[in-house]
Protein backbone atom coordinates (compact mmCIF):
# COMPACT_ATOMS: atom_id res chain seq x y z
CA UNK A 1 0.00 0.00 0.00
CA UNK A 2 0.74 3.59 -0.80
CA UNK A 3 1.73 5.93 2.02
CA UNK A 4 -0.36 8.87 2.14
CA UNK A 5 2.35 10.73 3.33
CA UNK A 6 6.15 10.28 5.21
CA UNK A 7 4.17 9.25 8.49
CA UNK A 8 3.81 6.05 6.58
CA UNK A 9 6.96 5.34 5.88
CA UNK A 10 7.85 3.18 8.61
CA UNK A 11 10.29 0.27 9.72
CA UNK A 12 7.49 -2.36 8.45
CA UNK A 13 6.62 -0.31 4.90
CA UNK A 14 10.22 0.10 3.94
CA UNK A 15 10.97 -4.05 5.11
CA UNK A 16 8.57 -4.74 2.42
CA UNK A 17 9.13 -2.84 -0.31
CA UNK A 18 13.26 -3.45 0.09
CA UNK A 19 12.30 -7.58 -0.60
CA UNK A 20 13.35 -7.19 -4.22
CA UNK A 21 16.56 -5.88 -3.71
CA UNK A 22 17.47 -7.76 -0.61
CA UNK A 23 15.45 -10.92 -0.40
CA UNK A 24 14.71 -11.52 3.54
CA UNK A 25 15.87 -7.82 4.94
CA UNK A 26 14.21 -6.51 7.77
CA UNK A 27 14.02 -2.92 8.90
CA UNK A 28 14.08 -2.57 12.37
CA UNK A 29 14.33 1.04 12.82
CA UNK A 30 13.57 4.00 10.39
CA UNK A 31 14.88 7.43 11.63
CA UNK A 32 14.23 10.71 9.16
CA UNK A 33 17.13 13.20 9.59
CA UNK A 34 16.42 15.56 6.63
CA UNK A 35 13.73 16.31 4.45
CA UNK A 36 13.83 17.93 0.32
CA UNK A 37 11.01 19.91 -1.16
CA UNK A 38 9.98 20.27 -4.66
CA UNK A 39 8.08 18.51 -7.35
CA UNK A 40 8.10 15.72 -4.98
CA UNK A 41 9.00 15.05 -1.52
CA UNK A 42 12.24 13.73 -0.59
CA UNK A 43 13.27 12.28 2.83
CA UNK A 44 16.82 11.11 3.94
CA UNK A 45 16.06 8.02 6.15
CA UNK A 46 18.89 6.71 8.43
CA UNK A 47 18.11 2.80 9.19
CA UNK A 48 18.77 -0.08 11.04
CA UNK A 49 18.51 -3.92 10.23
CA UNK A 50 17.85 -6.92 12.19
CA UNK A 51 20.58 -9.60 11.68
CA UNK A 52 20.89 -10.94 8.47
CA UNK A 53 20.75 -9.37 5.19
CA UNK A 54 21.56 -5.65 5.13
CA UNK A 55 20.81 -2.86 2.60
CA UNK A 56 22.31 0.88 2.49
CA UNK A 57 23.05 2.79 6.13
CA UNK A 58 21.10 6.03 4.33
CA UNK A 59 18.72 6.28 1.44
CA UNK A 60 16.27 9.22 0.22
CA UNK A 61 12.39 8.15 0.08
CA UNK A 62 10.41 9.58 -2.45
CA UNK A 63 7.03 10.83 -2.96
CA UNK A 64 4.08 12.84 -4.45
CA UNK A 65 3.21 14.25 -0.73
CA UNK A 66 3.80 17.98 -1.10
CA UNK A 67 0.85 21.06 -0.94
CA UNK A 68 0.69 20.92 -4.97
CA UNK A 69 1.41 17.53 -5.62
CA UNK A 70 -2.07 16.98 -6.72
CA UNK A 71 -1.80 18.86 -9.55
CA UNK A 72 1.51 17.18 -10.88
CA UNK A 73 0.03 13.90 -9.84
CA UNK A 74 -2.36 14.14 -12.71
CA UNK A 75 0.58 14.09 -15.43
CA UNK A 76 1.67 10.74 -13.77
CA UNK A 77 4.99 11.54 -12.53
CA UNK A 78 4.73 9.99 -9.36
CA UNK A 79 3.57 6.61 -10.77
CA UNK A 80 6.52 7.04 -13.33
CA UNK A 81 9.23 7.31 -11.85
CA UNK A 82 9.20 3.90 -9.86
CA UNK A 83 8.30 2.14 -12.86
CA UNK A 84 10.95 3.79 -14.98
CA UNK A 85 13.17 2.34 -11.97
CA UNK A 86 12.05 -0.78 -12.09
CA UNK A 87 11.04 -1.53 -15.48
CA UNK A 88 13.29 0.54 -17.89
CA UNK A 89 16.80 1.64 -16.47
CA UNK A 90 17.56 -1.92 -15.53
CA UNK A 91 18.04 -2.67 -19.44
CA UNK A 92 19.73 0.75 -20.50
CA UNK A 93 22.99 1.44 -20.78
CA UNK A 94 22.72 4.72 -18.79
CA UNK A 95 24.27 5.91 -15.22
CA UNK A 96 21.68 6.87 -12.91
CA UNK A 97 21.26 6.81 -8.89
CA UNK A 98 20.68 3.17 -7.61
CA UNK A 99 16.92 2.33 -6.63
CA UNK A 100 16.17 -0.44 -4.03
CA UNK A 101 12.65 -0.25 -3.80
CA UNK A 102 9.80 0.61 -5.59
CA UNK A 103 6.14 0.87 -6.09
CA UNK A 104 3.39 2.60 -8.06
CA UNK A 105 -0.28 2.17 -8.93
CA UNK A 106 -1.53 3.64 -12.51
CA UNK A 107 -4.88 3.26 -11.38
CA UNK A 108 -3.92 6.02 -8.44
CA UNK A 109 -1.37 7.58 -10.30
CA UNK A 110 0.76 7.51 -7.09
CA UNK A 111 3.73 5.99 -6.23
CA UNK A 112 6.89 5.27 -3.86
CA UNK A 113 10.55 5.31 -4.67
CA UNK A 114 13.75 4.61 -2.15
CA UNK A 115 17.20 5.93 -3.69
CA UNK A 116 20.72 5.70 -3.00
CA UNK A 117 21.90 8.93 -0.87
CA UNK A 118 24.06 10.79 -3.49
CA UNK A 119 26.00 12.38 -0.80
CA UNK A 120 26.97 9.37 1.13
CA UNK A 121 27.99 7.84 -2.08
CA UNK A 122 30.63 10.72 -2.99
CA UNK A 123 28.42 12.98 -6.07
CA UNK A 124 27.79 16.00 -6.23
CA UNK A 125 24.87 17.30 -7.47
CA UNK A 126 24.98 20.39 -10.10
CA UNK A 127 23.41 23.70 -10.01
CA UNK A 128 22.98 27.01 -12.10
CA UNK A 129 25.65 28.59 -10.32
CA UNK A 130 28.33 25.71 -10.81
CA UNK A 131 30.89 26.06 -13.50
CA UNK A 132 30.76 23.43 -15.74
CA UNK A 133 33.24 22.91 -18.28
CA UNK A 134 32.85 21.52 -21.70
CA UNK A 135 34.35 18.54 -21.09
CA UNK A 136 31.68 17.84 -18.53
CA UNK A 137 28.96 18.61 -20.83
CA UNK A 138 30.80 16.03 -23.34
CA UNK A 139 30.37 13.38 -21.26
CA UNK A 140 26.67 14.27 -19.81
CA UNK A 141 25.17 14.30 -23.95
CA UNK A 142 27.08 11.15 -24.03
CA UNK A 143 24.93 9.77 -21.80
CA UNK A 144 21.84 11.53 -22.77
CA UNK A 145 22.78 9.71 -26.30
CA UNK A 146 23.00 6.28 -25.36
CA UNK A 147 19.54 6.80 -23.54
CA UNK A 148 18.37 8.29 -26.90
CA UNK A 149 20.18 5.41 -29.44
CA UNK A 150 19.74 2.65 -27.39
CA UNK A 151 15.67 3.31 -27.59
CA UNK A 152 15.69 4.52 -31.42
CA UNK A 153 13.45 2.21 -33.84
CA UNK A 154 10.03 1.03 -33.00
CA UNK A 155 11.30 -2.83 -31.68
CA UNK A 156 13.14 -0.56 -28.92
CA UNK A 157 11.02 2.18 -27.89
CA UNK A 158 9.37 1.35 -24.76
CA UNK A 159 5.20 1.59 -25.52
CA UNK A 160 2.55 2.36 -23.25
CA UNK A 161 0.46 4.78 -22.25
CA UNK A 162 2.25 5.17 -18.97
CA UNK A 163 4.62 7.05 -20.93
CA UNK A 164 3.27 9.68 -23.04
CA UNK A 165 4.33 11.42 -26.19
CA UNK A 166 6.21 15.07 -26.02
CA UNK A 167 3.86 17.66 -25.20
CA UNK A 168 0.73 15.51 -25.26
CA UNK A 169 -1.00 17.83 -23.15
CA UNK A 170 -0.21 20.57 -25.58
CA UNK A 171 -4.18 20.43 -26.93
CA UNK A 172 -5.66 20.03 -23.98
CA UNK A 173 -7.81 22.71 -21.87
CA UNK A 174 -6.74 23.54 -18.84
CA UNK A 175 -3.01 22.17 -19.01
CA UNK A 176 0.43 23.81 -17.13
CA UNK A 177 1.31 24.57 -21.16
CA UNK A 178 -1.63 26.37 -21.38
CA UNK A 179 -1.91 28.01 -18.03
CA UNK A 180 1.81 29.18 -18.42
CA UNK A 181 1.02 30.76 -22.59
CA UNK A 182 -2.02 32.98 -20.98
CA UNK A 183 -1.06 36.64 -21.56
CA UNK A 184 -1.49 37.71 -17.83
CA UNK A 185 0.76 34.46 -16.68
CA UNK A 186 3.78 35.76 -19.03
CA UNK A 187 2.95 39.54 -18.04
CA UNK A 188 3.02 38.06 -14.36
CA UNK A 189 6.46 36.34 -15.06
CA UNK A 190 7.86 38.86 -16.84
CA UNK A 191 7.73 41.05 -13.58
CA UNK A 192 9.34 39.01 -11.39
CA UNK A 193 12.96 39.77 -10.43
CA UNK A 194 13.83 36.38 -13.01
CA UNK A 195 12.43 39.17 -15.50
CA UNK A 196 15.02 41.93 -15.41
CA UNK A 197 17.45 39.61 -17.46
CA UNK A 198 15.30 39.21 -19.77
CA UNK A 199 16.19 40.96 -23.42
CA UNK A 200 13.16 43.55 -25.16
CA UNK A 201 12.31 41.34 -27.68
CA UNK A 202 11.46 38.29 -25.79
CA UNK A 203 9.61 40.29 -23.44
CA UNK A 204 6.71 40.63 -25.71
CA UNK A 205 4.07 38.12 -24.59
CA UNK A 206 2.72 37.22 -28.58
CA UNK A 207 6.30 37.07 -29.52
CA UNK A 208 6.76 33.92 -26.62
CA UNK A 209 3.77 32.49 -27.67
CA UNK A 210 4.25 32.71 -31.31
CA UNK A 211 8.10 30.95 -30.57
CA UNK A 212 6.36 28.06 -29.01
CA UNK A 213 3.71 27.58 -31.60
CA UNK A 214 6.77 26.80 -33.74
CA UNK A 215 8.36 24.59 -31.21
CA UNK A 216 4.82 22.47 -31.07
CA UNK A 217 4.77 22.34 -34.64
CA UNK A 218 8.46 21.20 -34.88
CA UNK A 219 8.16 18.80 -32.26
CA UNK A 220 4.57 17.17 -33.83
CA UNK A 221 6.19 16.83 -37.12
CA UNK A 222 9.51 15.14 -35.50
CA UNK A 223 9.12 11.56 -36.03
CA UNK A 224 12.95 10.25 -34.81
CA UNK A 225 11.29 9.05 -31.84
CA UNK A 226 13.31 7.73 -28.84
CA UNK A 227 13.35 7.57 -24.66
CA UNK A 228 13.88 11.32 -23.75
CA UNK A 229 14.85 11.99 -19.95
CA UNK A 230 12.29 14.78 -20.23
CA UNK A 231 13.76 16.82 -17.64
CA UNK A 232 17.56 16.98 -17.89
CA UNK A 233 18.74 20.14 -16.75
CA UNK A 234 21.76 21.41 -14.61
CA UNK A 235 20.04 20.72 -11.36
CA UNK A 236 18.75 17.58 -12.20
CA UNK A 237 22.77 16.37 -13.29
CA UNK A 238 25.38 15.31 -10.88
CA UNK A 239 29.00 13.94 -11.36
CA UNK A 240 29.60 10.31 -9.17
CA UNK A 241 32.80 9.97 -7.36
CA UNK A 242 35.06 9.47 -10.08
CA UNK A 243 33.76 12.27 -11.82
CA UNK A 244 31.35 10.47 -14.29
CA UNK A 245 28.39 12.90 -15.09
CA UNK A 246 24.12 11.05 -14.77
CA UNK A 247 20.95 12.30 -14.52
CA UNK A 248 18.47 12.15 -11.90
CA UNK A 249 14.50 12.55 -11.25
CA UNK A 250 13.44 10.25 -14.17
CA UNK A 251 10.09 11.36 -13.70
CA UNK A 252 8.95 13.10 -16.74
CA UNK A 253 10.58 10.23 -19.16
CA UNK A 254 8.71 10.72 -22.62
CA UNK A 255 8.78 9.74 -26.02
CA UNK A 256 10.00 12.24 -28.65
CA UNK A 257 13.55 14.06 -30.92
CA UNK A 258 16.60 14.13 -29.25
CA UNK A 259 17.33 17.80 -29.68
CA UNK A 260 14.18 18.60 -26.70
CA UNK A 261 17.14 16.71 -24.13
CA UNK A 262 20.04 18.30 -25.47
CA UNK A 263 18.99 21.87 -25.75
CA UNK A 264 17.66 21.35 -22.48
CA UNK A 265 20.46 20.45 -20.77
CA UNK A 266 23.41 22.12 -22.85
CA UNK A 267 21.83 25.87 -22.49
CA UNK A 268 21.02 25.14 -18.82
CA UNK A 269 24.37 24.24 -18.31
CA UNK A 270 26.73 26.39 -19.42
CA UNK A 271 27.69 29.98 -19.34
CA UNK A 272 26.42 32.39 -21.66
CA UNK A 273 30.19 32.47 -22.98
CA UNK A 274 30.73 28.77 -22.60
CA UNK A 275 28.22 27.72 -24.74
CA UNK A 276 28.47 30.17 -27.45
CA UNK A 277 32.47 29.16 -27.63
CA UNK A 278 31.54 25.23 -27.28
CA UNK A 279 28.01 24.53 -28.64
CA UNK A 280 28.64 23.63 -32.24
CA UNK A 281 31.69 20.72 -31.18
CA UNK A 282 29.03 19.67 -28.60
CA UNK A 283 26.45 18.98 -30.93
CA UNK A 284 28.98 17.43 -33.33
CA UNK A 285 30.37 15.34 -30.63
CA UNK A 286 26.75 14.21 -29.63
CA UNK A 287 26.07 13.22 -33.14
CA UNK A 288 28.52 10.64 -33.49
CA UNK A 289 27.38 9.24 -29.94
CA UNK A 290 23.96 9.15 -30.95
CA UNK A 291 24.88 6.94 -34.21
CA UNK A 292 27.11 4.86 -32.37
CA UNK A 293 24.38 4.24 -29.29
CA UNK A 294 22.23 3.19 -32.59
CA UNK A 295 20.52 6.70 -33.28
CA UNK A 296 19.91 8.00 -36.64
CA UNK A 297 22.85 9.87 -38.70
CA UNK A 298 22.10 13.34 -39.02
CA UNK A 299 24.22 16.11 -40.66
CA UNK A 300 25.01 18.98 -38.38
CA UNK A 301 22.96 21.43 -40.85
CA UNK A 302 19.93 19.12 -39.69
CA UNK A 303 21.24 18.97 -36.24
CA UNK A 304 21.13 22.54 -35.55
CA UNK A 305 17.70 22.90 -36.88
CA UNK A 306 16.40 20.02 -34.63
CA UNK A 307 18.33 21.90 -31.66
CA UNK A 308 17.53 25.58 -32.13
CA UNK A 309 13.56 24.41 -32.64
CA UNK A 310 13.47 23.33 -28.75
CA UNK A 311 15.13 26.46 -27.36
CA UNK A 312 11.74 28.32 -26.42
CA UNK A 313 10.63 25.57 -24.41
CA UNK A 314 13.33 25.69 -22.19
CA UNK A 315 13.13 29.17 -21.69
CA UNK A 316 8.96 29.46 -21.10
CA UNK A 317 9.03 26.76 -18.55
CA UNK A 318 12.59 28.15 -16.72
CA UNK A 319 10.60 31.71 -16.83
CA UNK A 320 7.43 30.62 -15.62
CA UNK A 321 8.96 28.27 -12.65
CA UNK A 322 7.58 28.15 -9.10
CA UNK A 323 9.58 28.92 -6.45
CA UNK A 324 8.66 25.94 -4.66
CA UNK A 325 10.33 24.06 -7.78
CA UNK A 326 14.00 26.27 -7.75
CA UNK A 327 15.10 29.37 -6.14
CA UNK A 328 14.40 32.41 -7.82
CA UNK A 329 17.86 33.52 -8.60
CA UNK A 330 17.95 29.67 -10.18
CA UNK A 331 14.97 30.78 -12.68
CA UNK A 332 16.55 34.10 -13.06
CA UNK A 333 19.76 32.16 -14.21
CA UNK A 334 18.62 29.38 -16.50
CA UNK A 335 15.81 31.62 -18.41
CA UNK A 336 18.39 34.57 -19.26
CA UNK A 337 20.75 31.81 -20.33
CA UNK A 338 17.87 30.29 -23.03
CA UNK A 339 16.73 33.68 -23.92
CA UNK A 340 19.93 34.52 -25.53
CA UNK A 341 20.24 31.01 -26.89
CA UNK A 342 16.77 32.07 -28.65
CA UNK A 343 18.18 35.05 -30.06
CA UNK A 344 21.54 33.83 -31.35
CA UNK A 345 19.76 30.78 -33.25
CA UNK A 346 17.04 33.57 -34.52
CA UNK A 347 14.24 32.21 -32.74
CA UNK A 348 12.98 35.79 -31.12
Amino acid sequence: MIPAGLGGVDAEFLTGLMQDRFPGIRVVDAAIEGEIHGTATKALVRLAYAPGPQGPDTLYVKGGWEDGSEILRQVGIFAREPRVYAELLPGLSVAAPRHFGAIWSDDMLDGVLLLEDLDAAGAKIRTPESEIAADEANLALNELARLHGGTFGSDRLPRGAWIRDLFSDAARAGSYLNYILEEKQLEHFLALPRGAGIPDRLRDPDAIRQAFAQTLAFARADTDHMLLHGDAHIGNSYIDRVGKPAFLDWQCVSRGGWAYDVAYYLVSTLSLDERRRQEEYLLLDYLGYLEIAGGPRLTPRQAIEHYRSYLCYGFLVWLANSTSFQPESYNAIVAARFAEAMIDHGMA
